[in-house]
């Protein structure tokens, strides 16, 4: 159902990841405080290409049918990320702070879970 594969090396961050059953696309890089974010949800209802480079960025979004909810803020160097599908069936927050990763994630009908 779902791929993550991860590198964290002196402050460089790169998460690449697919849910195979085609519907949600994500690739992003966050490389010595350069962030670039590709995203696509395969419906075509939602495309997002962006690139934030001075380091301040403030997001927050809703897909209005209730199933998605994304919050995410980076600032000054510090990135946060709560993010919820809420038909509870995935969960994850993380937390890069000074080069220091965090991830913290649960599918909630117990078939995954990473810390």
């Amino acid at each position: 159902m779902c791929r993550l594969s991860g590198l964290i090396r002196d402050g460089t961050f790169c998460l690449d990841w697919i849910f195979r059953d085609g519907t949600f696309c994500l690739d992003w890089i966050f490389r010595d405080g350069t962030f670039c974010l590709d995203w696509i949800i395969r419906d075509s209802t939602f495309c997002l290409d962006m690139i934030i480079r001075d380091g301040t960025f403030c997001l927050d979004w809703i897909f209005r049918d209730g199933t998605f909810c994304l919050d995410w803020i980076i600032r000054d160097g510090t990135f946060c990320l709560d993010w919820i599908i809420r038909d509870g069936t995935f969960c994850l927050d993380w937390i890069i702070r000074d080069g220091t990763f965090c991830l913290d994630w649960n599918f909630r009908d117990g078939t995954f879970c990473l810390d």
